[in-house]
């Protein structure tokens, strides 16, 4: 398992239950990932932080725009991220 985060104190909870754990802020978590895996990939991928995602950029703004008006009642980002990667 390969828990990826920005936040030590849950890195460090990932680290504890025996995952090998990604801080995004620190590597490029893709080219991260590639490496762990061989080139393949990762086999499957979980959105656990939900809510709290809150991403940069254009996509993180385009996110809350249709947030604010009611087009969209998530945050997709993470979603977004899983499907790019797995």
């Amino acid at each position: 398992m390969i828990a990826i985060d920005r936040f030590v104190e849950r890195l460090q909870l990932a680290e504890a239950g025996n995952a090998e754990v990604i801080d995004y802020e620190k590597a490029d978590f893709y080219d991260k990932l590639m490496e762990m895996t061989n080139g393949r990939g990762p086999d499957r991928c979980i959105d656990a932080v939900g809510s709290e995602a809150h991403p940069g950029g254009f996509g993180g703004a385009y996110d809350s725009v249709k947030q604010r008006i009611h087009l969209d009642s998530d945050r997709p980002h993470v979603i977004r991220e899983a499907l790019k990667r797995c």
